[in-house]
């Protein structure tokens, strides 16, 4: 199918039921999609990316990676160009006003995924959601020219956030005798800091296997959320094997955090699930305690810096000059700059995807809930089953979670009400060069993204 802007507006503004050819009544971008044979780790995975508006937007209209897949063809990686164009295919048809039937057949893109990935993720074959994930948008990113310039596909401009890490190492050790029994010991730490990129954050989740209460009775262990996070605080200790000790703190926020809980654990035996619930907001996340921020020049600070000192921050901050007479007029130019930058900052994220696990390491079988953001209802996914009750919000925040997405909120709007982006800001349509202009919530590339180094 073919989209025009308008109809993306009406996506994510209206909840109409089309009639599909086949008589049947079905909700736009809310199909089901076959399980052809142990493929729900794809369906859950699919069924997210496609409700990322931003990624959705782009992909709905192939003018905007055309040239990309020529590329790819032309370099002879045939199998990179099919998989960028099944994942346009695919999502088209999941927002398909016209479709023939209510639900979608996953068929063509899996086999894509397949020959892509030398049969890693197959049909037949049960996957992990977060591996698959974290090779499918690293692939995505490298064939759609993902490289080490800003913003070089939408993957990166999409999920692409950056993670200050901080390593205390001892790099010299004195002890000497002071007293009869007394040791005094004099370690020389170095320091190091490191920034490096994710797509997905990880978290893990407390040791807690089923406790029994004064009942003698089972009950599963919660954990909220925020507690996972303080691994990024700057402030919590990891020490590792070596004796190092680090420090993680976000330095840029993207524009869609992935969050991943490390709920299975294996070996060459077995493998366990961590039942542990975790207590999470659906919104108004706020990750501003886990985000170095740019340190802002105080006003004395700035009272005591000579004329050419304010014009170098000016320089440095690309502050327009122009209008400034004296002094103060540099001065106040500098703190109009941070305070703008303040008042358009944005850290709070609305959840928009939850995909969980249901029953046993070895048995169970993956979910996912969607939010419909005109009419703020939840949906919950399971293969070809798509449905909406009352209690699904509830069902949300009490499931097993396994892999949420949060949309980081644009600032100034109220709090605690679902994004409603318009297609013209996010819709890319033979247009790449304003939708690399518009820098604001979007995050720096600076290298391919690396599976291993973006776990954190």
């Amino acid at each position: 199918p073919l989209y025009k802007r308008s109809d993306i507006r009406r996506f994510d503004r209206e909840g109409e039921y089309y009639h599909a050819l086949d008589g049947t009544d079905y909700l736009i971008g809310f199909m089901g999609l076959n399980n052809i044979k142990n493929t729900d780790w794809f369906n859950v995975s699919a069924q997210a990316l496609a409700h990322v508006p931003m990624l959705r937007n782009y992909l709905l209209f192939p003018q905007n990676y055309q040239k990309k897949i020529q590329n790819l063809e032309r370099k002879s990686e045939v199998n990179k160009a099919e998989l960028v164009r099944k994942f346009g295919e695919f999502t088209r048809k999941i927002w398909n006003p016209r479709g023939f039937k209510g639900h979608v057949s996953p068929h063509e893109i899996l086999q894509a995924i397949s020959t892509a990935s030398r049969k890693k993720f197959t049909i037949g074959v049960q996957a992990d959601p977060i591996e698959f994930l974290a090779w499918f948008l690293n692939t995505v990113h490298s064939s759609m020219g993902g490289n080490k310039k800003r913003n070089s596909s939408i993957i990166s401009q999409c999920f692409q956030g950056q993670v200050k890490v901080m390593t205390d190492s001892v790099v010299k050790k004195e002890t000497r005798k002071i007293g009869p029994g007394q040791i005094e010991i004099k370690e020389q730490i170095q320091s190091k800091i490191q920034h490096k990129k994710f797509i997905y954050l990880s978290l893990d989740l407390p040791r807690s296997p089923l406790f029994k209460d004064n009942q003698d009775t089972n009950f599963i262990p919660q954990v909220p959320l925020f507690d996972l996070l303080q691994k990024f605080d700057g402030v919590t200790t990891e020490t590792l094997m070596n004796g190092e000790k680090r420090r993680f703190q976000l330095s840029r926020l993207p524009r869609y955090l992935i969050i991943h809980y490390k709920r299975f654990t294996s070996n060459n035996w077995f493998k366990e699930k961590n039942p542990t619930l975790v207590n999470f907001p659906l919104y108004n996340l706020d990750m501003a305690p886990y985000v170095a921020f740019p340190e802002r020049p105080t006003t004395e600070g700035l009272n005591a810096k000579g004329i050419r000192e304010l014009r170098e921050i000016m320089d440095t901050q690309k502050i327009d000059k122009k209008g400034c007479l004296n002094k103060q007029d540099l001065i106040n130019k500098i703190n109009a700059h941070y305070d703008a930058k303040e008042k358009n900052r944005s850290t709070r994220y609305d959840l928009i995807a939850n995909i969980c696990h249901d029953g046993t390491a070895k048995d169970g079988t993956y979910k996912a809930h969607i939010l419909h953001r005109a009419i703020r209802t939840w949906y919950l996914f399971e293969d070809l089953e798509v449905k909406t009750n009352e209690t699904i919000a509830q069902q949300v925040a009490q499931s097993e979670c396994y892999i949420q997405i949060y949309e980081l909120q644009a600032p100034g709007r109220s709090l605690g009400t679902p994004l409603v982006v318009k297609a013209e800001d996010e819709s890319t349509v033979g247009n790449e060069e304003k939708r690399k202009a518009n820098e604001e919530g979007k995050m720096d590339v600076e290298a391919p993204i690396k599976v291993k180094e973006e776990k954190v």
